[in-house]
């Protein structure tokens, strides 16, 4: 029988259909790109939610995408069912207002962070108090979970701890000090957390060991927000002048984005990377993450927007700010 024929490859095609490659190439990138318009340039508000007697500081989503958490200056923190809007609990036990919220990605675990110096662990099932953590005379500013929910990191006042979650144990103090440092937040990989500092100092640490692997040269001072992209490969900061992304692993400064309004104090990345939202005062502002071209402006809470969470389908931004009210934004 006859050998089968060669394989065809670039020396062996004619010289035609190699022309040709690159120009289908480039008529297919052509035809694609103008009609996939990006959602989030259109944004109505889809629904408000009230029951908060003070600003609403932290929220989260959990990770089936079902319900919200609320943390506010009233001292409570409440669970909401996400797709209708619905109350499900009030959580009480807070002795002061609410500063950090996290849900373990299994979704079993809520964590409440207080200037009453206590973390609460509960069950986002139930609503019951499963542990308490003494932080020891110093105020809770931010807490987050590591990716695997095995973690908790807390800022205090004068010390970063990372505490077991299951245990409830203190595992370790990041650097002793804390003085300025105001937030945490976790690369998606859980090897490395981001701290930043009311003076401008962002850095990065290993948790695990305690470490801090390296300082990113920002040039921001009054850090308020923080938030890593989905995929790990950008690092959002917001300050008093400016939207700042980092490439963690190389430490070097992508962009740099100029808000409507001095203040960035709330930081949402959509679960695809691509947008980046941000709120200044009454306004929140959405980005292209990759270009810095800005896609809109959302208008509807009456003072300040404190928090922002994507849900995790990434047809939702949900808002909450100082008017005690809770707007779910939806792309059109």
């Amino acid at each position: 029988p006859l050998p089968p024929p060669p394989p065809i490859s670039s020396k062996t095609r004619s010289p035609d259909a190699q022309k040709s490659k690159p120009l289908l190439g480039l008529i297919a990138n052509f035809l694609s790109k103008p009609f996939s318009p990006n959602p989030w340039e259109k944004v109505k508000l889809y629904r408000t939610l009230s029951g908060h007697r003070g600003a609403v500081r932290a929220m989260a989503i959990s990770s089936d995408g079902q319900r919200l958490a609320s943390g506010s200056d009233d001292t409570t923190i409440k669970v909401w069912v996400l797709p209708t809007g619905r109350l499900q609990h009030t959580l009480s036990g807070h002795t002061h207002r609410i500063t950090g919220i996290g849900i373990s990605p299994d979704g079993q675990r809520l964590a409440s962070g207080s200037y009453d110096q206590t973390i609460k662990l509960w069950s986002l099932d139930s609503g019951d108090v499963v542990n308490t953590l003494i932080t020891r005379s110093d105020r809770v500013r931010d807490i987050a979970f590591s990716p695997n929910g095995q973690m908790l990191v807390s800022i205090g006042e004068r010390d970063i701890k990372v505490w077991a979650v299951r245990t409830g144990k203190l595992l370790r103090s990041l650097g002793g000090s804390s003085d300025g440092v105001r937030l945490v937040a976790f690369h998606p990989d859980g090897h490395i957390c981001a701290i930043a500092s009311l003076n401008g100092s962002l850095e990065l640490w290993n948790p695990h060991i305690g470490r801090r692997m390296s300082r990113l040269p920002s040039q921001s001072s009054g850090i308020a927000s923080l938030v890593f992209s989905p995929d790990g490969e950008m690092l959002a900061c917001g300050s008093s002048r400016a939207i700042e992304l980092w490439n963690p692993n190389s430490g070097k400064r992508l962009r740099a984005f100029s808000p409507h309004s001095n203040g960035v104090v709330a930081l949402a990345f959509s679960p695809d990377g691509e947008i980046l939202a941000s709120a200044s005062g009454t306004m929140i502002e959405l980005w292209n993450a990759q270009s810095g071209k800005r896609l809109g402006k959302l208008v509807g809470h009456s003072q300040a927007v404190r928090a922002l969470v994507f849900s995790r389908d990434g047809d939702m931004l949900v808002s909450g700010g100082s008017d005690r009210k809770i707007k779910v934004w939806q792309s059109v």
